[in-house]
């Protein structure tokens, strides 16, 4: 249902507020909602409904982790897709 989604929708903005590093806790728990976390050199790897997004092992920017979640959660809705990327 929609409000279980709505639900989903803050939990994993929850999840990533702040991002900062890939814990092995944080892997599970996106691992819950369906999503594929795979490491790759100095990038995670997260396949999700077909779409692709690499965010960086660590993150100096408190931005990039909601960011992610929103673009995780439009990938969900396949919306407008963008492929997440940061420096």
């Amino acid at each position: 249902s929609s409000m279980n989604s709505a639900k989903q929708d803050q939990q994993l903005k929850q999840l990533l507020k702040g991002y900062r590093v890939m814990t092995a806790s944080l892997k599970s728990n996106l691992e819950s909602f369906g999503i594929e976390v795979t490491k790759r050199k100095k990038h995670w790897i997260l396949k999700y409904h077909g779409f692709v997004f690499s965010c960086p092992t660590s993150s100096s920017d408190c931005r990039s982790g909601i960011n992610l979640a929103q673009e995780l959660i439009r990938a969900r809705k396949h919306d407008v897709v963008y492929t997440y990327k940061s420096c």
